[in-house]
């Protein structure tokens, strides 16, 4: 039997009790709009932060190589981040042909492997990338204080760092996990329900 079940055709002759499928479709449509969204967002924050770190170069003048280096990691870091990102825009602007069970099981697969290499992979480099920047960009200004006051400063942006990678970012992580699985385990009841009706 074909996996590729046309949901609306037999919504109407089937006795199965499923979830409304019009409601699934718009949620994974909103899932999509969401994601295009937030890249939006993502894009011009990267953007401006990046030339913010930019203008910091040109009219403070560092002096070290550390600093020049940790502003270039840091930048490094979040093109990289943004360039991975919107490589999921050819998938968000491609036009809407899932029309059953089997096409929008795909779009949602499709959309999962893109945010686990995101979230995985580009993810660790940017923390990794951008966490030694700052790092050495630190350093020429820290070199300037007290010893103690140096301490405090790399210990409270180590300590923010540790709390985005160990606490903010599994969260986010599974907030958006849970949104996509979802909507795979009622597309894949939805079929399982169908299949077994007409047996």
């Amino acid at each position: 039997m074909s996996n590729n079940i046309n949901l609306k055709e037999i919504w109407n002759t089937q006795e199965v009790t499923i979830p409304n499928i019009q409601n699934l479709y718009n949620n994974v449509n909103q899932l999509k709009k969401h994601t295009l969204l937030k890249l939006i967002g993502i894009t011009i924050l990267g953007f401006i932060t990046s030339i913010f770190i930019g203008l910091i170069w040109h009219f403070y003048q560092p002096k070290l190589i550390t600093t020049k280096i940790g502003i270039l990691l840091s930048i490094t870091a979040i093109i990289i981040y943004i360039i991975a990102y919107n490589g999921m825009l050819s998938f968000l602007f491609k036009k809407n042909r899932a029309t059953n069970n089997k096409d929008y099981l795909q779009l949602l697969i499709k959309l999962k492997e893109k945010q686990l290499f995101l979230q995985t992979r580009i993810l660790n480099t940017y923390f990794i990338l951008f966490s030694l920047g700052i790092s050495l960009y630190l350093f020429e200004f820290t070199l300037k204080m007290s010893t103690l006051l140096g301490a405090i400063i790399y210990t409270i942006t180590f300590a923010w760092i540790l709390i985005n990678w160990l606490y903010f970012k599994p969260l986010v992580i599974k907030k958006q996990n849970n949104k996509i699985d979802l909507l795979l385990l009622k597309f894949r009841e939805i079929s399982d329900q169908i299949n077994n009706s007409k047996h």
